[in-house]
């Protein structure tokens, strides 16, 4: 029989690396596209398929939101 979970374990799978915590701190999605590297400057939580733009473009997608 396995043994129930220790709570204090670090779950590793908990761990979401293709978030950009920096973008996602400012509200924006942050979700990163691994094989491309292209980022998601849509709003947190939006509706339907991210919209990825290039990592040169995501500051430029900031500014114009402003």
């Amino acid at each position: 029989m396995n043994a129930p979970p220790d709570p204090d374990d670090d779950r590793q799978d908990l761990h979401n690396a293709s978030v950009n915590e920096e973008l996602a701190d400012m509200g924006v999605c942050g979700q990163v596209h691994l094989a491309t590297g292209r980022t998601c400057t849509l709003d947190q939580g939006h509706a339907g398929s991210c919209n990825f733009v290039s990592p040169d473009q995501v500051e430029e997608s900031q500014q114009s939101a402003s």
